[in-house]
Parts: structure tokens; C-alpha cells; sequence
């Protein structure tokens, strides 16, 4: 991800030695942009955008990782043309898929005419079939669903005594508004 803070007005160059400020920023919906809320909580990048040009319907390459999509920004070409299909730059080191042993290396068997991607295939295959690795993937966000918020249960166990002295108390607050308004009348 990459935010600017601000920019200083810094030298100035000649229109024969144009700059460019690329500002790509991963998993942000272009649509975003646009929106007022947008320009309020981001105003420097607003006011780049002001100043320059951007585009609101970009549509990523598969894989959609930072760096096949950002080298297939660069240079035009889809990952299986430049052949970076993760994000790991060397051996060991970055962002690779850490499941690509269980299921194998996903790539895009049919492109569509604008250049997406319709159906999803495995270039090898994993230690895992299929079914096995579903079964996996299930079972590791449930795990990680619970480790982020362990007590749910008990959560919605008192939302729900809540909801219960809720409602009691609204109706011994009825009858006591009753008896004390009965005379008013």
C-alpha cells in the first residue's frame, strides 16, 4: 500500500523532463474516490487527484497480488506473459501463497474477452485433493473466527438477559407510569 502524506512543492521541471506520481494503493475500491466522505478524510490524496488524473474502474489481473498486478501495471503484460504469478520475489522471502503446498499453484485456465479471468485451475497439484483443503481452509477460519473474539457465547448469552430485563423492565415502568398518571384524567 502506498499513502501520501503530503508533497512539498519541490523543484520544477521542464515539460521535457516530465515526473510522474503512480499512487497505487491495494484493495481500495475505485469507487471510494468519489465519495465525499473520501475527500474529507483524505485531502492530500484528493488534492493530487485534483491536480492530476485517475481512473475509478480498474480491473486487477489474476492472481490479484501486489506483485504480479503491480509488475502487469508496469508492464502491460498479464502474469503469464511476465511470469510472476506470486508475491514472492526470492526463495523464502515475501509474500508467496503459504498454502500453495496444500493446494498447488492456482492460475486462470479461460480468459474472458477483456482479459479476466473466468475459471480458476491448479498448475500442480498440492499435497491436499481438492475436498481436503476446503475441509482445511474451513477449519482454519473457524479457528481464527474464534481466536479473535473467544467468548461469542458468552457474548450472546448476556445480550440476550439483557434483551429479557429489557423487556421486563419496560413493562413494570408501564404500570408504574399508570398508577401514577390514573388520577390525572
Amino acid at each position: 500500500m502506498l499513502i501520501v502524506i503530503g508533497c512539498d512543492k519541490g523543484p520544477i521541471g521542464k515539460w521535457e523532463d516530465p515526473r510522474v506520481i503512480l499512487i497505487s494503493i491495494d484493495g481500495l475500491n475505485g469507487d471510494r474516490l468519489i465519495e465525499s466522505s473520501f475527500k474529507e478524510n483524505c485531502p492530500n490524496i484528493s488534492r493530487l487527484m485534483s491536480l492530476g488524473t485517475f481512473c475509478v474502474n480498474v480491473q486487477s489481473v489474476f492472481p490479484s497480488l501486489t506483485y504480479p498486478a503491480h509488475t502487469s501495471m508496469i508492464s502491460g503484460a498479464t502474469p503469464q506473459k511476465h511470469g510472476i504469478v506470486n508475491n514472492q520475489v526470492f526463495k523464502g522471502v515475501g509474500m508467496p501463497h503459504v498454502l500453495m503446498d496444500l493446494q498447488g499453484l492456482p492460475e486462470c485456465e479461460s480468459v474472458t474477452e477483456n482479459g479476466g479471468c473466468s475459471k480458476i485451475g491448479l498448475n500442480s497439484s498440492g499435497k491436499l485433493v481438492p475436498q481436503e483443503y476446503d475441509a482445511a481452509i474451513y477449519d482454519l477460519v473457524n479457528f481464527l473466527a474464534y481466536t479473535a473474539e473467544p467468548n461469542v457465547l458468552e457474548r450472546r448469552e448476556l445480550g440476550k438477559r439483557v434483551l429479557i430485563f429489557i423487556v421486563i423492565f419496560t413493562f413494570f415502568a408501564w404500570l408504574l407510569n399508570r398508577e401514577y398518571w390514573k388520577d390525572v384524567h
